[in-house]
């Protein structure tokens, strides 16, 4: 795991800092859930992600700003 960078929650508004991490080697495992928790894992291909950000899929920031990251990164790797 290593860190991607940081970006501001709502700059203007607040300090909130976000930090985001990269994670590899990562294994499914099952933990149970709260009673208001709602979580499922989603398996999405690479080539898709740029077409669920335009069609507005993903519209969480944390998750734009990581999968923006990792496209621009793949973009640019060797």
């Amino acid at each position: 795991m290593y860190k991607i960078g940081d970006f501001y929650a709502s700059p203007g508004f607040c300090t909130e800092m976000f930090t985001l991490f990269l994670a590899e080697g990562l294994e499914r495992s099952s933990l149970p859930q709260d009673e208001d928790e709602n979580v499922s894992v989603v398996e999405v291909k690479f080539a898709d992600i740029p077409v669920m950000i335009r069609e507005g899929k993903i519209r969480d920031s944390k998750t734009f700003a990581a999968l923006s990251w990792l496209m621009a990164k793949e973009a640019i790797a060797p």
